[in-house]
Formats: structure tokens, sequence, C-alpha cells
């Protein structure tokens, strides 16, 4: 089988090995030029002269240049791990179909940022879906899905780790199905039951102390490297919460809960210890910032009385939206 690979990250290099372990000739592998690549984006060039591919940059897939180059590759397949909307000329190129990658099992959870929000809401595990694409969001019919774990240790990467091995196990049961049957267009999604996740800004990722202890860990691992990493606010200051965990407490249960939100407990180099609604956090910084050249008073109030205060904050904040 003939195909071309879509796609910018680190998840783009594995699927591209795994249809070249099945014996897949991988004729083309399209990314986008360095300084419109998302994060998490990865050089895809040195793979693509490794396997002998066709390597093509583009920040205008759906163009004429594009689907001009694409036609003329004579493809079987292309399979997408694209991070904006095809066409349907671009979907009308290969003999059969383009497939598409999402790693939810869809139809539930369709849209942005499906990871980040897997972490927040503490979803314990999730699918891989690899489905044929057509004009709507991750609407099209399904071919294969794979489970894989949302469980973390660190944050973010290792269930990105996770949903890398269920990709690749996924590819290797599609390119057996699809050896048999090239024309195989999988199963229709139940549209009914869909629902579709909104892309996430830098107002999901502040922290505020009124949420519990367990939804301020999900938040900053949802977000913490490679990502940007979640916010902390406090007088003019953005600070990046590289990860956090709950600490115990020694006092009595009564006493812990007659503190309030936002109480700072402690202050150490890379870590400052408050009170959420009800446990302790700790948050830890990266080891370029000193917390304890910071006056930190007793408190860390709610972000919105920052914002507030601080006109440069909010055009910070804006930066990101």
């Amino acid at each position: 089988m003939r195909i071309a690979v879509l796609g910018t990250t680190p998840m783009t290099i594995e699927c591209i090995l795994e249809f070249v372990k099945h014996g897949w000739e991988v004729a083309a592998v399209v990314s986008l030029p360095e300084d419109k690549q998302p994060l998490n984006s990865v050089d895809l060039k040195r793979i693509s002269d490794e396997i002998g591919a066709v390597y093509y940059e583009t920040d205008d897939l759906n163009g004429e240049k594009s689907e001009a180059f694409l036609s003329h590759l004579d493809l079987d397949y292309i399979f997408s791990t694209w991070p904006y909307i095809i066409n349907e000329r671009i979907l009308n190129v290969p003999r059969y179909f383009v497939i598409g990658s999402h790693p939810t099992q869809l139809p539930y959870n369709r849209g942005r940022h499906p990871l980040h929000w897997l972490i927040c809401m503490g979803i314990r595990e999730s699918y891989m879906s690899l489905f044929v694409m057509d004009s709507g969001v991750d609407s099209g019919n399904i071919l294969i899905q794979e489970m894989y774990s949302c469980a973390y240790d660190y944050g973010i990467q290792d269930v990105y780790e996770n949903m890398i091995k269920a990709c690749r196990q996924a590819i290797g049961r599609l390119c057996c199905t699809l050896e048999e049957n090239p024309a195989y267009r999988g199963e229709k999604q139940n549209s009914s039951e869909a629902n579709y996740w909104r892309k996430r800004n830098i107002f999901d990722v502040i922290i505020d102390f009124r949420m519990s202890a367990l939804d301020i860990v999900r938040l900053v691992k949802s977000f913490n490297p490679p990502y940007e990493c979640a916010v902390l606010l406090y007088k003019s200051e953005m600070l990046r919460i590289v990860n956090a965990r709950i600490i115990p407490s020694c006092m009595e249960e009564e006493k812990l809960q007659r503190l309030e939100a936002g109480k700072v407990l402690e202050v150490k180099k890379h870590c400052i210890s408050v009170k959420a609604s009800d446990q302790i956090v700790e948050l830890e910084v990266s080891e370029k910032l000193d917390l304890t050249k910071r006056q930190f008073g007793n408190y860390i109030y709610p972000p919105a009385k920052y914002v507030m205060e601080e006109p440069d904050l909010f055009q910070k904040l804006q930066k990101f939206v």
C-alpha cells in the first residue's frame, strides 16, 4: 500500500515507522514550517530522509499547490495527525480515503485538546480511534479503536506515551484489515451520542485555590512540560507551575478545614505549599525561579483580584488567548 503521512509531532514519527514496519510504502511526509508548528512539534525531515520519502512543508494544506503535490503521488491512503481541518478536495485525493486519528473513544469527546481534558476531568482510560475522515470534525466511520490508560505519574507526557503505544497497535491492526480489504470503511458513528470539547486557553490553566487539591494537581499535570505549564497569578506575576502534589497534613482535620483557601503555609526555593479548598497542595516551579526572593504574604487570593488590580497582567494573559 502507498501512503502519505501528515503531521508535526513525535506521534507522527511513530506512525510512519509503524507503517514501514508493516511493509507499506510511505511516499511522502507532510509537515508545517517551523514557525507555524504547534507545541510538541518535531523535525520530520530526518525520518523522511531515512525512509526515502519525499518531505514537503506547507502552511496551506488545503491549497491548490498542496493538492497538486499529493495528487501526483498516486496514493492509496493518506494518514493524518494534522492539527487543522482538511477540506474535501484533499480528502478525495487518495484512491480510498484519508485515515484520521483522535485519542478518544469516538463518538465521545470529539474536538480540541483531548489529552488535556482527559487528565483534567479525571477520566481513567481512553481509546485511540482511527477513522475515515469526512468533512465533519472527528465524525467519520470508525476503523479501529485501541484502549490506553490515562493514568499519570509525572504528567501529560505519561499519557502521551500510552497513547502512542495504542496508536502503534491500532495501525498494526488497521494495516492487516486494509490489506485484506482495501476498501473497508469501518462502522458509522452514532452522532446522537457525540460531544465536542472546546479549545483550551490560558484562562483554563490558571490555578484558583478555591478548587480542590486534586483538581489543581490534575490541572497542573494536564499542561506540564513539554507544554507551557499551568499558571499561578500573584500580584503582577505569572508563575509557571511545572508540577503539583497533595501534601499530607499533620493538622487535625477540623483545624485544617478552618484554614481559608489560599492560605500560604510554606515557601521553599522552588516550591510553595498552599491550602486549597480541602487539602494542602504543593506547587513546584522551574529551577530557574527562586520563590524565596518573592514576598508572598499570608494569602494568595483568587486570580480575578490580581487581574483587576494589575492591567499589565491582563495584557500578558491576553497574549495567550
